[in-house]
C-alpha cells in the first residue's frame, strides 16, 4: 500500500507581508464610511479654506480631534477585540469625541502653545507624507529623523509668522482630510492603522493610487493657501490684531519694539 505524506515549508523573511488584521475601530469606520467620509470631507474643506478665519474654531477642532484619534488609536492598539459588536464601537467614538470636545475647549485657553503644536503636527505630517511618497524604501529612523527636523523647523517658525504657518498648517490638515474622506469612497489609500504596523516591521510600500491621491492634496492644499492668504490680505487690520490679541503675540511684540 502507498502511504501519503505531506510536505510542510516555511519561509522566514523580512520581506514577506503578514496579513494584517482589521481591528473592530476600523470595521466599525468602514462599515459607516459614508457618515466618516462625509465628515471627513466637509470638515476638511473648511479648516482647509477658512482655517485662519475660524481661528478659534480652528483650535478646537485641532485639539478635539488629536486627542480623539489617540484615544481611538489607544483602544484599536490594546483595548477592543475584533468581536467587539457595534454598538461598542460606536460607545468608544462617541467617548472620544466627547473627552476630545472638553480638551479642545479648554486648550483654547493656551492658544498661543496651541499654535506652536499646530505648527509642529502640519511638519510632522508633512514628513510622513514625504516619506510615504518617495522614501518609503529606507529605513523607518529616517522618517523620524525627517518628522523631528520638520516638525521643530514649523513650531520655531511658528513664533515669528505664526498666522502664515496657521495658513500653511490648516490647509495640509484640510487637504489631507477632504482627499482622505474621498478615498473612503474610492478605496486604494493605507489605512492609518496599516500604515502604523508596517513601519513597525518596515515593509511600507506605495503605490500608484497613492501617487493619484497625494496629486489631489497637493491641488487642494494649494487652493487653500492660495484662498486664505488671498483673505488675510483683505481683512481689517482690526482682526489680525484681535487675533494676535488672543494668541498673545501683542505683549510680545510692543516689549521687543520699545
Amino acid at each position: 500500500s502507498q502511504k501519503l505524506c505531506t510536505l510542510e515549508f516555511i519561509f522566514i523573511t523580512k520581506y514577506a507581508k503578514p496579513a494584517f488584521s482589521i481591528n473592530s475601530i476600523w470595521a466599525f469606520i468602514e462599515k459607516y464610511k459614508i457618515f466618516f467620509a462625509l465628515a471627513l470631507i466637509l470638515l476638511g474643506l473648511l479648516v482647509c479654506f477658512l482655517g485662519l478665519k475660524f481661528f478659534k474654531y480652528t483650535l478646537f477642532l485641532f485639539a478635539g480631534v488629536v486627542v480623539a484619534s489617540v484615544l481611538l488609536f489607544i483602544f484599536y492598539l490594546w483595548i477592543l477585540p475584533q468581536s467587539a459588536a457595534p454598538w461598542v464601537g460606536w460607545i468608544v467614538f462617541g467617548g472620544a469625541v466627547i473627552v476630545g470636545g472638553v480638551f479642545g475647549y479648554f486648550s483654547m485657553k493656551f492658544a498661543k502653545y496651541e499654535v506652536f503644536l499646530l505648527s509642529a503636527a502640519g511638519g510632522v505630517v508633512l514628513a510622513l507624507i514625504f516619506y510615504e511618497a518617495f522614501l518609503f524604501k529606507t529605513p523607518s529612523y529616517v522618517l523620524y529623523i525627517l518628522m523631528g527636523t520638520l516638525g521643530s523647523g514649523a513650531a520655531i517658525v511658528s513664533f515669528f509668522f505664526y498666522e502664515h504657518m496657521v495658513i500653511i498648517a490648516t490647509s495640509l490638515f484640510g487637504s489631507y482630510a477632504s482627499v482622505r474622506g474621498l478615498s473612503l469612497f474610492i478605496g486604494g489609500y493605507p489605512n492609518e492603522f496599516q500604515l502604523y504596523e508596517e513601519l513597525k516591521e518596515n515593509i511600507l510600500d506605495s503605490h500608484w493610487k497613492f501617487y493619484c491621491y497625494l496629486a489631489g492634496i497637493v491641488l487642494v492644499f494649494a487652493g487653500g493657501i492660495y484662498i486664505q492668504e488671498k483673505y488675510k490680505s483683505k481683512e481689517d487690520p482690526e482682526e489680525s490684531e484681535k487675533r494676535a490679541e488672543y494668541v498673545s503675540l501683542v505683549d510680545r511684540s510692543q516689549s521687543v519694539s520699545q
